[in-house]
């Protein structure tokens, strides 16, 4: 991985990852059915409510594409740690979740109905690992990028006006083709000291 891992890959698959973070956060996770004062009523958690720290680490994710657009060999190791953290956080937070989603479920129950109790089976959906396994591919490609050896060097040269020819020296006088202008007027100016033009041609 680490041998086709270009400053443009790296910063897409950085984007990816915290756009696949951000949208598998704002579906639902979880829901269970809780009684109400009107009867049986449902609860839906999304993963921005279940663990709202997610969302944000998707944002710094995306933030972290831009970054490494722009990165040198010191930033590209910061912002490899960086995503190294995030992805793991996002792994840990998405799987506590998914494993025991009652307690987001209750705070959930407690805001519709004032009391935090659930009246039936919890029920949960893919989504929630979905997240967990973007999070491990974020935590993945940060490891990547600090084992990577490959130079993101940038080019001296990107100032410079594309095709633009070098420039030559001027010519000596010497060596400058002479016009038919001038040799008409050095003509006249032999002829008028009563020499003959043509005797070194």
């Amino acid at each position: 991985m680490t041998a086709v891992l270009s400053r443009g890959r790296a910063a897409l698959a950085s984007g990816l990852a915290g756009g696949v973070l951000l949208a598998t956060s704002a579906t639902p996770w979880a829901s269970a059915a809780v009684a109400s004062l009107v009867g049986d009523d449902r609860v839906t958690v999304s993963g921005a409510d279940a663990a709202p720290a997610v969302p944000a680490l998707g944002i710094i994710a995306l933030a972290s594409a831009l970054a490494l657009a722009l990165a040198g060999p010191v930033l590209r190791r910061v912002v490899a740690i960086v995503l190294a953290a995030a992805g793991l956080a996002v792994v840990v937070l998405a799987v506590g979740v998914m494993r025991d989603p009652g307690p987001a479920l209750r705070s959930a129950a407690a805001e519709l109905t004032g009391v935090p109790e659930l009246a039936g089976a919890v029920t949960t959906t893919a989504w929630g690992w979905v997240c967990a396994v973007a999070g491990l591919a974020t935590a993945a490609l940060g490891v990547a990028l600090l084992s990577s050896r490959r130079s993101w060097g940038t080019s001296s040269r990107r100032y410079e006006r594309a095709g633009a020819a070098p420039s030559t020296p001027p010519q000596p006088e010497a060596d400058r083709p002479r016009s038919d202008r001038e040799e008409a007027m050095d003509d006249w100016d032999a002829l008028s000291r009563g020499e003959d033009p043509t005797a070194d041609r």
